[in-house]
């Protein structure tokens, strides 16, 4: 097991999570005029209020190099 601070985690990802999310509304939802900055931080908000500072995950989720 190995474990990761999810808070790190999502401000590593941000670009990432951010362009994802800005998709997925722009595919289910495109014309209901949703901020995805508004819902992103939202969404962070509730992730780092739902999980624990560090969370354990599976070793096989994690490469060192």
């Amino acid at each position: 097991m190995a474990r990761i601070n999810i808070e790190r985690v999502i401000d590593k990802l941000d670009y990432e999570f951010k362009s994802g999310l800005k998709t997925a509304i722009n595919n289910v939802a495109p014309d209901k005029g949703i901020d995805t900055q508004i819902l992103y931080k939202e969404f962070k908000k509730q992730v780092i209020k739902n999980c624990k500072q560090w969370e354990y995950i599976e070793s096989n989720a994690v490469d060192t190099d």
